[in-house]
């Protein structure tokens, strides 16, 4: 019988890469630093790309605190598509 993983503490520095749209090749790459601290609670995300406007940086960062969560993570991240116009779309209401 297995048992469950626990992350205590990461550090992670990957890319991602977001399309325009669905169809579209051309898009942004941002290099994002994330850091989590269960003990703490902390749990930040920082874009390290010089060339992301800041109001795009605030929108990814929110994305990216919605979507990805410390306890699903045992073996890295799961690639999935993400488009600008996804960060455009506001969050439905609870």
């Amino acid at each position: 019988m297995g048992s469950k993983r626990f992350v205590n503490n990461m550090l992670s520095v990957f890319d991602l890469e977001i399309a325009e749209t669905s169809e579209a090749s051309r898009g942004i790459s941002a290099r994002v630093v994330f850091e989590y601290n269960r003990r703490t609670g902390l749990r930040s995300f920082r874009i390290l790309s010089p060339g992301i406007p800041g109001s795009v940086a605030s929108k990814l960062i929110a994305w990216l605190e919605k979507n990805v969560d410390p306890e699903d993570i045992e073996l890295g991240f799961e690639s999935r598509m993400l488009t600008a116009e996804t960060l455009a779309t506001p969050p439905p209401a609870l």
